[in-house]
């Protein structure tokens, strides 16, 4: 929190390159803290068995039909079904 009153106080006495100095160590600790979170939240889940899988495209096999009910509608039976080649 003292770099934080640091930095407003430069900005008020106008030194510039100091409170640019400052900033950019506040934004590297912040940067810093977020990245040290993320390699604890991966490692947690590489460890401890929960590996994320990578997403796969779907194959014929995956690939969901809908199925319209035409039990009320007539039907031609005059009509072959095509054969699939």
């Amino acid at each position: 929190m003292t770099d934080v009153v640091d930095f407003v106080n430069q900005i008020a006495a106008a030194q510039s390159a100091d409170a640019k100095d400052t900033l950019n160590n506040i934004l590297s600790q912040k940067a810093m803290e977020a990245l040290d979170g993320k390699k604890q939240e991966i490692a947690s889940s590489l460890f401890n068995g929960v590996e994320a899988q990578p997403e796969e495209e779907p194959t014929e096999d995956d690939v969901e039909v809908e199925v319209q009910d035409t039990a009320d509608t007539e039907v031609d039976e005059t009509e072959q079904p095509q054969e699939e080649e």
